[in-house]
């Protein structure tokens, strides 16, 4: 079962969420020439200083 986690630093609504993780899957199960019935996806959020890019 892929688990594709994910890092955000603010906050996301609920149905942002949703509508991210779904389009995730769907998009990783067009990739992979797969379903989306056995893709997990996690949305962590974190504070604004424990996400630095570069």
């Amino acid at each position: 079962m892929p688990h594709l986690q994910f890092e955000a630093s603010v906050e996301l609504p609920a149905e942002g969420k949703r509508a991210f993780a779904e389009w995730v899957t769907d998009r990783y199960a067009t990739e992979t020439d797969t379903g989306t019935g056995h893709v997990a996806v996690t949305i962590r959020e974190r504070e604004g200083h424990s996400l630095v890019l570069g």
